[in-house]
């Protein structure tokens, strides 16, 4: 367990929706410490406002109008039948005042204070409409989220983990990827201010059907904490990223961007290490390992999650608090294939079969790339 996150995962089983939804809320104990609640399950664009409303009312009266933040993700389980939750609750010796619920431009977010450090996380952003371009939907979204950080003194760049939720993540659209769209409107955004500190964790991830979504949490400028961006030797950063990797015809107005975020970000507070690891593929140097199957890449992740939070890597780029590695907490393992489910969760299980585990089913944003693994790690001061 986290001293400033906890995360556990429920899974419903087959039902109309109604049902899925109520039997994932009613495990749920302490509904005062839940910070959020993140649904994945099937959907597609013309049903997903339905079932997205559909989700809040039911939430809305288990929580007797107390609702946490709320995410729905379209991302099948192994069964399209079956939903799955992400809760992120905090711990019993933080009390649950500690959490603010707000909304500002239609956005709910909350301020989360642990220790010396107040988190702002927000819930799902969408922008105007699905059937957008993920052009258009990022713009939108991101000007929604600059008005609530301006609202709250927060600046861009206090940003610190971002989760993109990309609708047919590969496909061309108007002449670029879907991809690559979403990465040259997050640049756009972020270019407004500086980056003394490196660019977010973030994930970049399939969804199965059209649209966008994003969350993140950004930080507030709280004093003696320390913020370091982790980067991996075994990997070339991804904001480095060579012209030929981005895919999609540049436009006049708005130039191809790589992705500008970072291998993992390290917050060292009085209530210890939290490391945020960004979504994780089997890439060396920037290039994707394409003769192996799903197993192996997953092999590969695996080790290059655990270089990356290493002691020698943490003491390498000055997280001088690290005692010793960090401890994953908790994953969330996106496989590509349905037919690949067995293999890969054998080998994750391989190093990891303590731990809070999701496996769904996602497009990763290089075709030929079949895993990716997200996740987030602790350790003491």
């Amino acid at each position: 367990m986290s001293s400033i996150f906890n995360t556990l995962y429920f899974h419903s089983h087959s039902g109309l929706f109604y049902e899925r939804v109520n039997s994932l809320l009613t495990p749920i104990k302490d509904k005062s410490r839940i910070i959020s609640l993140s649904f994945f399950g099937a959907s597609t664009e013309n049903t997903y406002p339905e079932e997205l409303n559909e989700i809040k009312k039911i939430v809305a009266e288990v929580f007797n109008g107390k609702s946490p933040l709320l995410s729905y993700i379209i991302q099948s389980q192994r069964n399209a039948d079956e939903m799955s939750v992400e809760l992120t609750y905090i711990p019993e010796t933080i009390s649950s005042e500690s959490i603010d619920f707000r909304v500002f431009g239609n956005v709910r977010y909350a301020l989360y204070t642990c220790g010396n450090i107040t988190f702002l996380m927000t819930e799902g952003v969408c922008g105007k409409s699905f059937f957008d371009s993920i052009t258009t939907q990022a713009t939108d979204i991101f000007d929604k989220i600059e008005s609530v950080l301006t609202n709250e003194q927060i600046g861009i760049s206090d940003i610190i983990r971002q989760w993109n939720y990309i609708g047919h993540i590969t496909e061309i659209e108007e002449d670029i990827q879907n991809y690559q769209a979403l990465n040259n409107a997050r640049a756009q955004f972020y270019e407004k201010v500086k980056w003394n500190d490196g660019f977010p964790a973030a994930t970049g991830i399939g969804m199965e059907c059209r649209g966008l979504i994003v969350s993140l949490m950004a930080i507030t400028n709280n004093s003696n904490k320390q913020i370091v961006s982790l980067d991996n030797p075994l990997q070339t950063p991804a904001f480095a990223y060579s012209e030929s990797l981005l895919i999609g015809n540049q436009s006049e107005i708005i130039p191809k961007a790589p992705p500008k975020f970072e291998r993992a970000k390290v917050i060292s507070g009085d209530a210890g290490l939290v490391c945020f690891i960004s979504g994780t593929a089997a890439i060396r140097d920037e290039m994707s390992m394409t003769e192996m199957n799903a197993g192996l890449q997953t092999n590969q992740i695996i080790e290059n999650i655990l270089y990356l939070i290493s002691l020698e890597n943490l003491h390498r780029q000055g997280v001088v608090a690290a005692k010793s590695d960090l401890d994953i907490t908790s994953l969330r393992v996106y496989i590509k294939n349905k037919e690949d489910f067995d293999a890969v969760k054998a080998e994750v299980e391989k190093v990891w079969n303590h731990l809070q585990i999701i496996y769904l089913r996602a497009d990763i944003c290089r075709k030929e790339l079949l895993v990716e693994i997200e996740g987030m790690a602790t350790g003491p001061e």
